[in-house]
């Protein structure tokens, strides 16, 4: 039966929606850690490899039942538009900051009142009656996305935004 590298990577309970770069060892996310990057593929066109950290001791191996079909010039088109494809999602992400950080007043959050920290004034993004903690996250000294966190302390990142490398500054004393 023919199975492509995807569909091996999904029946390993591995989350991947699209190819990773060529040759290089990529972490994802599992259908058991579906919040880390406890998978691990590598996709080498006629063959990969495959590990789900929390299933497999071994690392599994994929290798395509048509090693003479493989169309590198495909392969490298499609992985194109799948990096092309994260920097736009990472594009609007940072668009999507700013324009939220423009509407934040500066304010107390009930998190941090929870926390200790009654007098400390932050971003406070009010909308739809609720009340939402925004932390800019800086690549470089550039606005790349947001950690918003809400009055029970849930913490979520924008879509699409990078967070590789991502730091907020608190007071100017360092990252």
């Amino acid at each position: 039966m023919s199975m492509d590298f995807l569909t091996y990577c999904k029946l390993n309970d591995i989350l991947i929606d699209h190819l990773p770069p060529l040759g290089v060892w990529r972490r994802y996310p599992t259908v058991d850690h579906p919040h880390k990057r406890n998978g691990a593929v590598k996709y080498m066109g006629d063959h990969g490899f495959v590990q789900n950290w929390a299933t497999n001791l071994e690392v599994e191996v994929w290798k395509s039942d048509k090693p003479n079909s493989f169309d590198r010039a495909k392969l490298m088109r499609d992985v194109q538009a799948a990096e092309d494809k994260k920097r736009r999602q990472q594009r609007e992400a940072a668009g999507k900051a700013a324009w939220i950080l423009k509407q934040c007043q500066f304010g107390q959050h009930q998190y941090l009142k929870d926390k200790g920290y009654e007098d400390e004034q932050v971003n406070v993004w009010a909308k739809d009656g609720t009340k939402t903690m925004v932390i800019p996250m800086r690549v470089d000294g550039q606005l790349v996305g947001c950690q918003m966190i809400d009055e029970e302390g849930v913490k979520k990142f924008l879509f699409g935004q990078r967070t590789s490398g991502a730091t907020f500054i608190f007071d100017n004393k360092g990252p």
